[in-house]
């Protein structure tokens, strides 16, 4: 068995000078701004009852036409 096979690699590797450390590398950290909760809650509570009176105006538009249509045709 010859050792041939072994040595085809060079015996110089050479490894990149880049700097892997995690701690000295700058990361910009973000400054979020406050939000008030009670702000967020009067917009939910308005969303809503915009969905809920959207929601009515089409039941009611609904029943509305059915009911002028059975009176044409009735």
């Amino acid at each position: 068995m010859s050792t041939e096979s072994f040595k085809r690699t060079s015996s110089n590797i050479n490894t990149p000078n880049i700097s892997l450390d995690v701690l000295k590398q700058n990361n910009k950290i973000t400054n979020h701004k406050k939000i008030c909760v009670n702000t967020l809650k009067q917009r939910l509570i308005l969303n809503k009852k915009k969905d809920k009176i959207k929601r009515a105006m089409i039941v009611s538009s609904v029943f509305l036409s059915v009911g002028v249509l059975s009176f044409i045709v009735g």
